[in-house]
Formats: C-alpha cells, structure tokens, sequence
C-alpha cells in the first residue's frame, strides 16, 4: 500500500474522530450534527469504515515504522 493511501486513511480518521467527538466544543459543528445525529453517525459509520479496512490488502512495509495513535500521525523510516 502507497504512502499516499496510509495518509488519506489517517486524514479521514482524524476527521472522522473530530466530527464525532463529543468533549470538543464546535458549535458551527454542533449546530449541524446534533447528539442525537452524531450517535446514529458512529453506529452506522464506524461498521462501514471497518470494514473498508478490513478488505484493504496491506502490502507489508519494509523498515521502521512509528505510528503515534494518540495524534493519528504517522511517520515512516526507510
């Protein structure tokens, strides 16, 4: 798997864990995603995503490798 694809899934967690966070304040957000909507987000999504990744073939990476889950940032060492 291409850097490029590793970094757009981690893009989209880090936006996904954002939108769907409930102890950050974003009122432009949460005049959008009410509690209620945000729940129904997290059931019907979180499944999806799973899945999408489980079916990805993951070519195994050559050197190190740091992942820095707390940030969702990554970096590669060759």
């Amino acid at each position: 798997m291409s850097s490029i694809r590793i970094s757009w899934i981690f893009c989209f967690f880090n936006c996904f864990i954002f939108l769907t966070s409930s102890s950050v304040s974003r009122p432009g957000v949460r005049t959008l995603l009410t509690s209620r909507g945000l729940n129904f987000v997290r059931k019907l999504a979180v499944p999806v995503i799973i899945k999408k990744i489980n079916n990805l073939e993951i070519l195994p990476i050559t050197g190190n490798v740091d992942f820095f889950f707390g940030n969702l940032n990554y970096k590669f060492k060759k």
